[in-house]
């Protein structure tokens, strides 16, 4: 993006959404040093932290309902913290089973879970007139 965009991104990764809602007001704020430089653009994906299921556990560790749920809010956030911004979503990896370091015995990844997620944060981007960056395919 040299010589075309500045490019800013916070030192931690989004991880779940959960947490990404938590500290983008956080991220944004250092940022934009204190709210002195506008963004124009907000690219961003959460999916692969949500989809993990935890070893002892059948289930993602956010549900698809909630995974929904919170994009809407961050999304929304986004808009509050960035008026006037782009906003671009990824969609998650394709990645090698079991996908998960450091291993089975703490948890897993399915790439049907992640297609699934993919497939929800599509619907959430197309209602919000999002453009979507569709990593997976390229993966």
């Amino acid at each position: 993006m040299r010589g075309y965009a500045d490019v800013y991104y916070p030192n931690d990764n989004g991880r779940f959404c959960l947490y990404t809602l938590r500290y983008l007001h956080e991220w944004v704020y250092t940022l934009s040093m204190h709210n002195s430089i506008p963004f124009h653009a907000v690219h961003f994906n959460c999916g692969l932290w949500d989809v993990l299921r935890l070893s002892n556990e059948d289930n993602t560790f956010t549900s698809e309902k909630d995974y929904a749920k919170f994009l809407q809010r961050i999304i929304d956030r986004i808009k509050y913290l960035c008026p006037g911004a782009a906003i671009y979503f990824a969609l998650t990896t394709e990645i090698i089973e079991p996908g998960f370091e450091p291993g089975i015995s703490n948890g897993l990844r399915k790439n049907s879970d992640i297609r699934r997620f993919n497939e929800i944060a599509t619907e959430i981007c197309t209602i919000n007139n999002i453009p979507v960056d569709d990593l997976w395919n390229f993966s």
